[in-house]
């Protein structure tokens, strides 16, 4: 269930990166892994998962926000503060 989640919805994310961003297929195709990893943990945390709710417990919440969050700090260009780029050009121009 956790990988068809994670398929949908990381082409869906993957689309609506900032096209800035390093290697926005590396997002897709890592959300049905951490989707899955979510639900593994929510398992293994002795959830009754059984009962098919459609999000996972605190556990795997935690689990999933970690690791993506790793992942998009990654994936995102470093900026620097006070400074920002104009939407059409990849230099930076004082804010």
């Amino acid at each position: 269930m956790g990988a068809v989640e994670g398929v949908l919805l990381g082409v869906a994310q993957a689309c609506a990166l900032p096209h800035t961003a390093r290697l926005p297929w590396l997002w897709a195709a890592a959300m049905p892994l951490l989707w899955a990893a979510g639900w593994a943990v929510t398992t293994l945390a002795a959830v009754g998962v059984d009962a098919r709710f459609t999000v996972f417990g605190a556990t795997g919440a935690l689990t999933f926000s970690a690791l993506s969050g790793a992942l998009l700090h990654h994936l995102l260009p470093v900026t620097t503060p006070g400074r920002t780029t104009r939407p059409d050009s990849l230099h930076e121009v004082d804010a």
